[in-house]
């Protein structure tokens, strides 16, 4: 019930310091727990205010494509006929 954004940054640094991704981590706070924390507070009123609000994440990085070269790209089409 004292669930505070402070604590959700606690939570976010300490996956981090784990050496876990930002993505996964945003997946797991921002997908599943919040969730939870929200049905806590909308249909349990267990929890009063959301702890998620002024909580901002950073841009998950996008690798851009690779695409394949010449050559993969004849043994790839070589392999199909």
């Amino acid at each position: 019930a004292e669930l505070s954004p402070r604590d959700i940054l606690g939570m976010r640094a300490r996956f981090l310091q784990r050496g876990l991704s930002l993505k996964y981590v945003k997946n797991i706070l921002g997908g599943s727990f919040k969730a939870m924390v929200r049905d806590a507070r909308e249909i349990d009123r267990v929890v009063t205010l959301d702890p998620f609000v002024g909580v901002r994440w950073g841009r998950v990085p996008v690798p851009g494509p690779e695409p394949f070269s010449a050559e993969e790209r004849s043994r790839i089409l070589g392999w199909f006929e």
